[in-house]
């Protein structure tokens, strides 16, 4: 929250639901209106480009919380016509929430529009603005207004707001407001214009009662942001069209998990499913809500998703439908089911695979020069033999990818010399040191192959990516050669002439194959019949002539082995190699944790005062997730790793940064970093930012790691409120990390774009990653592909 003693200049953006307090909503119905109130308002603020971060501290909003509504206070430096676009989204989407919501539970809200000078101090807000902007929601004359029509939205403006800011914009229908004169108990003018937003009336031309077409709409405990960003549909039809018909009955919703590769084209054929999949009466009859994994894995992104285990303060993203990326995955979920006794949930996957796609060894071109390969096949004897002459591997964590699974299975069988990795292969005799030298050949490694991509991608020509072998799908491969987004998008295309060409190559034993099943979730009790057909309706549309042409297109294969006709150097036909039956999966993951390089991790936490601005959980500030984060990546060390602990802030000396020196992580180590952890107090004006990161970097470089096969990988954490990260100094501090030894540097901001104002630069230089958060969610999505990259799991 901002500190100040002169008043402020602010746009004040007051709501408040209608009737919360009525007696015949339950305490139900209210959670549930919440909910959705903060599930539109936030999409809606976001689909602006307005601040939405606002749980304190930050520059451009402040946002406080009534029960029943809440104001944002928006900083001058942003537009204020921003907040009248953004009146008929939010129309929209209480429109679309209040068609599934439970009766008790539907929104129509009030909006008061003002800007003026607020007063900040450490209590929150308050002045004469404030309460004029309150008694305008209140007045009964708007109130009675509103209360005459079925509108779900009404707002008034001030009289300065209405002519400073909707009146000089045609765009905004000035003349859609009305002039209203309201009683404020003379702390304003009574001059007020308000207008209402009715999604339901009826166009010119239009009889009878008219209604918008049914949009995507998540399931009512989840609210998924994702399925209301298609909430911008016309209001009105063309002339002398028809208009929509009259759809009584909603459309049946089924939820679908996908993988992050084949979220774009999956969430564009669900579009057209929608649209083409009618009623005799020209409803629709479906609605397809696609969500990507939040994060990656098998079992554990069914335990994340609520499948197994059920955790009252995690959102649930329950799946009726699932599209991994391998069956290997299914295999991992089924198990766990197994082991954790779960009865009341199954996976079909009778249906079958929607594509194929195939493991792919990219070979930088140079890199291929100065290997003399030639055509498209290798052994993978031949792959292990690479390393012998200073090359290296990239490859996804098998832990958090199918990719990254198949990759270390192919890599392990090879260095084996066995088909079958089971317990006794992977641990008797010198397997350990094979494969400890497997291991040591991995110079980078994501949770996310389209990360590694990614890196490629921005990789400049002397960087030592420029020597490693990715070993990707050939999907993702060909998304980077058609300078396509990689990861959704994550990493948007670059300049193509810049980014390093990667050739393909196979394994004349045949390469990994990923079968792309389509697997319903069956639960106890079953799915409604309807639901039911719907699904086999999306699966017999996946599966059809025209999307099957597409997804070949697109990079993918077909059932016969055919792949894209684009790329004249991916061979249409080779030997494929079918992983599931030839490891055990715990067997493999164990033998893997051990034979990975291990790990110096320094953490280093913003104890500036702006850490101690609140945070939505149940600690409650910023300082104290900071805490938690590394509470919670710690249990994640093997005891060949070793953890320490600064803090920085500006008046903090070099001397006073070490808390807790790096170390193994002994009994001793780990008590004293609790006791520290635990007496993080944020004390001092300013962050100290980057000076610190290259503080911590040299500190890390200093401890050395050695060439020899125990290399560690030295990494540094920063936990960091991340206001003032735009400075100056990134790009010197960038150029530093770059040219000096390895040391990987990971950022978790608070501060809303302090990825992109800086440090997401000093991240990508150093090999790391900047994550941008704003509740414990984001914090373990965060931490998730920080501690798959070091540690190969996450918390």
């Amino acid at each position: 929250m901002t500190s100040s003693t002169e008043p402020e200049h602010r746009a004040i953006f007051w709501v408040d639901m209608v009737g919360s307090s009525a007696p015949s909503r339950s305490d139900k119905d209210r959670e549930e209106a919440r909910d959705g109130l903060y599930t539109a308002l936030e999409v809606v603020f976001r689909r602006t480009q307005l601040p939405w971060s606002s749980v304190g501290g930050h520059p451009e909003v402040h946002h406080e919380d009534r029960g029943d509504g809440g104001f944002w206070l928006i900083h001058a430096t942003i537009p204020k016509n921003r907040l009248v676009e953004a009146l008929p989204h939010l129309a929209n989407a209480l429109d679309e929430y209040n068609r599934s919501a439970s009766k008790g539970a539907s929104i129509a809200l009030r909006v008061a529009l003002h800007a003026s000078e607020v007063n900040f101090d450490r209590h929150g807000v308050s002045g004469t603005a404030m309460d004029f902007t309150s008694r305008l929601l209140d007045a009964p004359e708007f109130k009675e207004f509103f209360a005459k029509s079925s509108a779900v939205l009404g707002v008034i403006a001030s009289d300065a707001f209405y002519h400073g800011v909707i009146r000089p914009n045609p765009d905004h229908q000035p003349d859609e407001y009305k002039q209203l004169t309201v009683n404020v108990r003379d702390t304003g003018p009574p001059e007020a214009h308000v207008r209402l937003f009715s999604i339901a009336a009826s166009p010119p031309g239009a009889t009878g009662r008219w209604k918008r077409p049914y949009l995507p709409r998540p399931p009512r405990p989840v609210r998924a942001a994702l399925a209301l960003t298609v909430l911008a549909v016309p209001l009105t039809v063309a002339p002398g069209e028809m208009p929509p018909p009259a759809c009584e009955s909603p459309p049946v919703q089924i939820r679908v998990r996908v993988s992050t590769e084949k979220e774009p084209i999956i969430r564009t054929l669900a579009q057209e499913f929608e649209s083409g999949y009618r009623r005799m009466d020209g409803c629709r009859r479906a609605d397809v809500n696609v969500v990507s994994a939040s994060s990656p894995g098998g079992a554990r992104e069914a335990l994340h998703q609520g499948w197994l285990t059920r955790d009252p303060k995690e959102v649930l993203h329950e799946a009726d439908v699932w599209l991994p990326d391998s069956s290997l995955e299914v295999e991992q979920v089924r198990e766990a089911l197994r082991v954790n006794r779960i009865t009341t949930v199954g996976l079909d996957g009778s249906r079958g695979s929607i594509t194929t796609s195939r493991l792919v060894v990219a070979v930088p071109s140079e890199m291929a020069g100065r290997l003399e390969l030639s055509g498209h096949t290798i052994t993978w004897q031949d792959v292990l033999g690479w390393t012998r002459k200073g090359y290296a591997f990239g490859r996804a964590s098998p832990r958090a990818s199918s990719v990254g699974l198949a990759s270390t299975v192919a890599l392990y069988q090879a260095a084996l010399n066995t088909p079958k990795l089971n317990e006794e292969k992977l641990t008797k005799g010198d397997a350990a040191s094979r494969l400890h030298t497997v291991e040591q050949a991995i110079a980078r490694e994501d949770d996310e192959p389209g990360k590694l991509l990614c890196a490629m991608r921005a990789s400049p020509p002397d960087d030592d990516l420029r020597g490693t072998a990715l070993l990707v799908s050939e999907k993702s491969l060909i998304d980077y050669r058609a300078n396509a987004p990689l990861g959704g998008d994550a990493c948007p295309p670059g300049d193509p002439a810049a980014q390093p060409r990667l050739r393909p190559f196979y394994a004349e034993e045949g390469m990994p194959v990923f079968d792309h099943p389509f697997v319903v979730i069956t639960r106890t009790p079953k799915p409604a019949t309807k639901r039911m057909e719907t699904i086999d309706a999306f699966h017999e549309r996946l599966r059809g002539p025209d999307v099957q042409a597409r997804l070949k297109a697109a990079g993918y294969r077909d059932a016969s082995g055919g792949t894209t006709p684009q790329q004249d150097d991916i061979p249409s036909l080779l030997p494929a190699v079918e992983l599931s039956g030839t490891f055990l999966d715990e067997p493999l993951l164990d033998a893997w944790n051990t034979a990975r390089k291990s790990a110096q991790v320094l953490f280093a936490v913003d104890v500036s005062r702006a850490m101690a601005a609140p945070f939505p959980y149940s600690k409650g500030t910023r300082a104290a997730a900071a805490a938690d984060a590394i509470a919670l990546a710690r249990p994640l060390m093997g005891a060949r790793d070793e953890i320490g602990l600064w803090r920085f802030a500006d008046g903090i000396g070099a001397g006073d940064r070490s808390l807790v020196s790096v170390g193994p992580p002994d009994p001793g180590r780990i008590d004293r970093l609790t006791d520290r952890l635990n007496g993080l107090r944020p004390t001092a004006d300013g962050g100290d930012l980057y000076p610190a990161i290259a503080a911590a970097a040299k500190e890390m470089r200093g401890r050395g790691g050695g060439s020899g096969p125990d290399e560690s990988t030295r990494a540094v954490i920063v936990i960091t409120d991340g206001a003032g990260s735009g400075a100056p100094e990134a790009a010197e501090l960038a150029d530093d990390l770059s040219a000096g030894p390895p040391v990987r540097v990971y950022a978790i901001a608070f501060h809303s774009d302090s990825c992109a104002a800086g440090l997401d630069q000093v991240t990508r230089a150093a090999g790391g990653t900047c994550y941008e958060i704003d509740g414990m969610t984001a914090m373990r999505r965060a931490l998730d592909g920080i501690a798959t990259s070091l540690w190969g799991t996450p918390p």
